[in-house]
């Protein structure tokens, strides 16, 4: 995987030109978005997906308050068949860039300081982290089990407890641990 740029400007603003005041800005996050922002190695929540970003941003002298508003829908795959499937997700989530060195003290998660120097605000790692939030912990579609789900999978989620226990096991040293009550 290539590594990423310094600044993508399809993902950033551009800072020096902004007058104090209320801007807002249209982004949109497809497939190669989220490919390219998936860290080599892990596993990614998605990677399809279309998903529209509109930021609201706030500048003043002291600092910038952003907010962002996710609307749209990836493939992710179910916990229960794997099957891929399109998920809707919607959200909101705020930063606040201070440019107050002063404030670098504070705990809050929330506050990015930023320098006054800085010319292009690089907006796409904000915005991968707001869309993975919005990517629910259980994934599981209206309907599944049913008939989106392989049949060799539903084979298995569809048995019940005693039909279970009758399966071979893979390795005896389970079996002894079933005798422990």
């Amino acid at each position: 995987m290539a590594a990423k740029p310094a600044t993508d400007p399809a993902y950033s603003v551009e800072l020096y030109k902004l007058k104090d005041g209320h801007h807002e800005f249209t982004f949109a996050v497809d497939d190669s978005f989220l490919q390219a922002m998936n860290p080599e190695g892990t596993e990614a929540f998605a990677t399809q997906g279309n998903v529209q970003v509109q930021l609201a941003l706030e500048k003043t002298q002291q600092f910038i308050d952003a907010r962002f508003s996710v609307t749209g829908t990836l493939q992710v795959a179910c916990d229960r068949c794997l099957q891929d499937y399109t998920q809707i997700i919607t959200g909101t989530e705020r930063v606040l860039y201070s440019y107050n060195p002063d404030m670098a003290t504070t705990d809050d998660q929330d506050v990015v300081f930023i320098s006054r120097d800085l010319q292009w605000l690089d907006l796409r790692q904000e915005m991968y982290d707001f869309i993975g939030l919005q990517v629910p912990l259980r994934k599981i579609p209206e309907g599944c089990p049913g008939s989106m789900c392989p049949p060799e999978v539903l084979k298995y989620i569809n048995t019940t407890e005693s039909e279970r226990t009758n399966l071979p096991s893979a390795d005896p040293r389970w079996s002894q641990l079933k005798e422990l009550n």
